[in-house]
């Protein structure tokens, strides 16, 4: 954006990047909004999913943990 005496000069120029600033800023704050309006209905629709999908009395398997033995440091020889 030039800063021509024929549009008005410094002064000008200022006002013209300071209202283009303020537009791109409106704009990004509007569209991160929609963002995460729509962030947070997948993640609602999400959760609804998995809640009726998953039977309420659910038992966890217990894990097997490996044994002793396994564990044990392996005493090398040269």
């Amino acid at each position: 954006m030039g800063k021509t005496k024929k549009r008005g000069g410094a002064k000008a120029h200022r006002k013209r990047v300071q209202a283009r600033n303020n537009m791109i800023k409106g704009v990004r704050n509007q569209m991160q909004k929609m963002w995460e309006t729509e962030m947070m209905a997948q993640l609602e629709k999400m959760r609804e999913q998995s809640q009726e999908s998953q039977p309420v009395g659910i038992e966890v398997p217990q894990v097997q943990l490996p044994n002793d033995d396994e564990n044990t440091p392996i005493e090398i020889k040269l």
